[in-house]
């Protein structure tokens, strides 16, 4: 009896409503041409053709997924799941930001096939250039002296320089004239009495953006509300009846009284610091005011008077935090500072006091999750997005710049509900202290969550995670990094160590881990858990808010004795070099903690990686000098990788200019020493070790019948490690 269904091959189907003598049928091939039309800053229109084969079936429907970019705030048109035209338009896209689109092509089989049927397309976005600068204010004065400072964009690595408008009111007459800056403040002294100063600012993102809302200045009476606004203030006043007028004057009365009050009490409750931290605070090294400022002037266009932009005396803004005033403790020294010194929230009773004065809380409702990234004991680390709109835009941070789209992708670090109020301390605290700071090369705080459960921090989002975990997949993709690129990364970071070192900030967890790397492989430091205290089990941790860490990547100074300097940070950066150039590589490989100790108070350093530039290893070994005395400071760091970063050549001629004993200052402008056509002259290994201070790894190499530098400098990277 013959049978009345035939089996289909492997490839093809039927689909379960097809009869059981029915053809068979496989899934389309994929889409034909796909191309993008109209592409610009937030929105694109993807085309496809038609699959040449269509499988045996008359349907076909198109999906697509976006595999690549800022996904999450995409929105598409039509939106419907299934497509049946060959036209899909993109909007909510980031500008200037890198995008790949599958497009499936589907019908009713499509489901019982193994493999999908799609074809990619990619783009980059153009970059968004009509930005427009905001929250422009009279920071600070001195005299006849102001500083003027607005809001940084959010694109702050393609920003070139900003241009200030200032115009001169004298006797009704105006006349223009510009500064540039390449900072987000301008120091401006010798302003005259009686001149009001009208201010505006734009700034270069691949091309010059919109001019600023005009801001007044004049010596004496301060900020000034615009002429506009008081006439139209004072002609609504004169609609107003006179009862609504008396009893909003007594309310704003109550309201300042009761503002008054409580700025009193939070006064009292603020406690000092002891003697000891006052100690340690002095001891630190590389505290010192740093000043970049171009000494500038112009002459006065109304009445011939010169007036300049240029530092003064002492600084009319402490740049790079919300607090008013430096506190008392730090005494007339932090006056000089270019930058508000770092206030430790641990010094309030109530952690609450320092999370309102140096973070901004956000509505819940302007925050949503969309991926779970990470997870801890405490809480949750998520990829989510915010709602700038929802955001008071009389806050500042981030709701002040100026932005196309309302969503921003966000990273989101989550408190459990229900925990201990020891560990909601804690993450409190490091949002206090995440909001102190604000540089390029140090992460963004957006804000807090408090007012619902689950509290949240809202920072920047970091595509490419941390930095050691982007090294190791770089590497196992054998995806090159050059490393001129490496040396940028690197200066990148002792940029951000040395903003947070100006503020008087000591890190105490600075590792490859900490440190986080955006599209741009921008490096921004992060996880400003404090140390509390060090733990008594076997292997010498100290415990900080995010956990116990190694002492793999911890002076020796602040194992033994407790003591957390900017130094000690330095040895940690050079543990961090030794991470980069091996594509993350564990320092000290699987040695114990306490042989880790033990190896490096006899005198054992990390070795140089494999094809790793001697100029950066012998960088490294500068910020492992045993005497912290003798290490280099954060601003010579930064100077020095500067230089390599502008001369790569340098990276691999450098001729031994760094010292091998800690200097004052450090000079890589000299010209590399040309080459020599003679054979090498190899020193003795004992001479070789001892330049290194590696003498404690003779007797292994003699034992390996390792005996002469020539010999030396066969060994592989694995050579040395079986050696040990």
């Amino acid at each position: 009896m013959a049978s009345e269904k035939c089996e289909c091959r492997q490839g093809w189907y039927r689909a379960e409503e097809d009869l059981p003598n029915s053809s068979c049928t496989k899934a389309p091939g994929r889409p034909s041409l796909v191309e993008h039309y109209n592409l610009g800053q937030n929105s694109v229109t993807l085309r496809w053709n038609e699959p040449v084969d269509l499988g045996g079936r008359h349907e076909v429907w198109y999906e697509w997924e976006c595999t690549r970019g800022e996904c999450a705030t995409i929105k598409p048109s039509p939106a419907d799941k299934r497509l049946h035209s060959r036209t899909l338009v993109l909007s909510g896209l980031e500008p200037d930001t890198d995008y790949s689109f599958n497009i499936y092509a589907k019908n009713k089989v499509s489901d019982l096939s193994e493999a999908a049927s799609y074809k990619s397309v990619d783009f980059r976005t153009l970059p968004f250039t009509n930005y427009q600068v905001s929250g422009i204010r009279i920071d600070q004065v001195q005299g006849n002296g102001i500083t003027v400072v607005w809001q940084q964009p959010a694109v702050a690595k393609r920003i070139r320089e900003y241009e200030v408008e200032i115009t001169p009111s004298v006797n009704g007459n105006e006349a223009k004239e510009i500064r540039l800056s390449n900072e987000s403040h301008l120091n401006l002294y010798g302003l005259h009495s009686g001149v009001t100063y009208t201010f505006r600012i734009r700034v270069n993102v691949d091309g010059w953006g919109r001019w600023s809302s005009p801001v007044m200045y004049e010596v004496g009476k301060g900020q000034m509300i615009s002429h506009k606004t008081e006439e139209s203030s004072s002609s609504a006043v004169g609609h107003v009846p006179v009862w609504l007028i008396v009893v909003s004057v007594a309310a704003l009365s109550l309201v300042f009284l009761s503002i008054l009050i409580a700025c009193r009490r939070q006064k009292r409750n603020r406690k000092q610091m002891s003697d000891l931290d006052v100690l340690d605070t002095y001891k630190q090294d590389t505290m010192t005011p740093d000043y970049n400022t171009n000494h500038r002037s112009a002459l006065h266009p109304a009445n011939g008077h010169v007036y300049r932009s240029a530092k003064l005396n002492a600084p009319l803004i402490s740049y790079g935090s919300p607090i008013s005033q430096p506190p008392p403790y730090y005494g007339a020294a932090a006056l000089t500072n270019k930058y508000k010194p770092y206030v430790d929230p641990t010094a309030y009773e109530d952690p609450n006091q320092a999370l309102s004065e140096f973070t901004f809380d956000i509505d819940p409702k302007a925050v949503f999750i969309t991926q779970v990234i990470g997870g801890g004991e405490f809480g949750d680390v998520c990829r989510g997005g915010i709602r700038r709109s929802a955001l008071s835009l009389s806050q500042g941070g981030v709701s002040n710049a100026i932005f196309e789209n309302d969503i921003e992708t966000v990273a989101i670090k989550t408190l459990k509900p229900g925990s201990s109020t020891k560990a909601k301390g804690e993450f409190l605290v490091e949002a206090s202290i995440m909001g102190q700071f604000s540089h390029p090369n140090v992460i963004r705080l957006i804000g807090v969550v408090t007012r619902s459960e689950p509290a949240m921090i809202v920072t920047e989002y970091m595509a490419n995670g941390s930095l050691d975990h982007f090294l190791r997949s770089r590497d196992a993709r054998n995806e090159d990094i050059s490393w001129t690129r490496i040396a940028d990364m690197l200066r990148g970071i002792a940029a951000g160590m040395k903003y947070l070192t100006d503020k008087g900030f000591v890190h105490r967890d600075l590792a490859a881990r900490n440190v986080l790397v955006d599209a741009e492989l921008t490096c921004k430091i992060a996880d400003f858990g404090l140390s509390r205290g060090v733990d008594d089990s076997v292997d010498q941790e100290y415990t900080t808010n995010g956990g116990k860490i190694p002492v793999r990547w911890t002076s020796p100074e602040a194992i033994t004795h407790r003591k957390f300097t900017a130094s000690s940070d330095v040895w940690s950066f050079g543990v961090v070099i030794w991470e980069v150039c091996s594509f993350g590589e564990r320092p000290y490989w699987d040695w114990t903690n306490q042989k880790v100790i033990s190896e490096v108070m006899l005198g054992y350093r990390l070795p140089a990686p494999l094809d790793c530039p001697p100029s950066l290893h012998r960088l490294a070994q500068w910020c492992w000098r045993l005497d912290r005395h003798e290490r280099p400071s954060f601003a010579q760091l930064l100077s020095i990788l500067e230089k390599y970063v502008n001369s790569p050549t340098l990276l691999e001629s450098d001729p031994g200019m760094l010292p091998r004993h800690a200097v004052s200052s450090i000079n890589i402008s000299t010209p590399p020493v040309p080459p020599s056509s003679n054979p090498p002259i190899y020193p003795s290994l004992v001479e070789f070790l001892r330049s290194l201070g590696m003498t404690h790894c003779l007797e292994k190499l003699q034992a390996a019948d390792t005996l002469t530098v020539e010999e030396l400098s066969t060994k592989t990277h694995l050579d040395l490690l079986a050696i040990a």
